[in-house]
């Protein structure tokens, strides 16, 4: 019997990023937000370190507006672009930028199946 719950515990912990995703996607509420201001930083100590960006972003919920922070090592918007977020209807402030591609959370659920995988001692025989 603990061998079934540990099993279970295991595969729910391996497909969490898949489960978040699915109910993120069923029961957050879509909305737009637009780009305010555009921040770039360096993740090095010095200037030839990786390079990121910080957007501050603007949206309405629950009939507040609310201005938030995303970063992304990449530069995908400009001032005054509009992007297309989910947020959680009970607590208007937590977002998410909405995202095509399924495949991060794909590859998510792998790295954390392998990593988890490899880390269970090997069964013995007759077990």
């Amino acid at each position: 019997m603990g061998e079934v719950i540990v099993v279970c515990a295991i595969v729910v912990g391996v497909l969490s990023p898949l489960l978040r995703r699915f109910y993120i996607k069923r029961f957050w509420t879509h909305g737009r937000a637009t780009i305010k201001r555009l921040d770039e930083y360096f993740i090095s100590p010095n200037t030839e370190g990786w390079e990121g960006y910080t957007w501050t972003i603007e949206y309405d919920a629950a009939g507040q507006r609310f201005s938030c922070k995303m970063s992304s090592a990449t530069r995908q918007y400009s001032v005054g672009d509009e992007v297309e977020i989910l947020y959680n209807p009970r607590r208007p402030s937590s977002f998410i930028r909405i995202r095509e591609s399924w495949a991060e959370y794909v590859v998510y659920t792998i790295v954390i199946g392998v990593v988890v995988a490899g880390r269970l001692p090997p069964r013995k025989d007759g077990q």
